[in-house]
C-alpha cells in the first residue's frame, strides 16, 4: 500500500486511492484551510476506495487527510501545463 499512497501524493489513482467525485465548484480559497472540510473541495480529490477489508476507518481517515497533498498536487500541476503552454519561447 505504501506504493499506492506515493502514487497518490503524486496525484494519480489506483486500486487503494480513486478520485472522490462528490466536489462542489462553488467552494473557492477556503478550502486549503488545515481543515477543509471531506467533501467540499472545488476539484475532485483523492481518498481511499470505500469499504476496502484491509483499512480501518481510523486508518481510512489518516490516510483521507494524507493524500488530499495529491489532490492540490494535481491541480497545481494542471495550473501549471494550463499557463505554461502559452508561455513558451519568451524566456530570455
Amino acid at each position: 500500500m505504501l506504493s499506492e499512497l506515493l502514487a497518490a501524493l503524486m496525484g494519480f489513482d489506483g486500486d487503494v486511492f480513486v478520485f472522490n467525485d462528490k466536489y462542489d465548484l462553488s467552494v473557492g480559497a477556503a478550502c486549503v484551510m488545515a481543515e477543509p472540510p471531506p467533501i467540499k473541495h472545488p476539484w475532485p480529490t483523492l481518498q481511499v476506495r470505500p469499504g476496502l477489508p484491509f483499512v480501518s476507518s481510523l486508518e481510512e481517515e489518516v490516510l483521507n487527510r494524507i493524500c488530499r497533498v495529491g489532490g492540490y498536487f494535481k491541480k497545481l500541476e494542471n495550473f501549471v501545463l494550463d499557463h505554461r503552454s502559452g508561455q513558451q519561447g519568451t524566456a530570455a
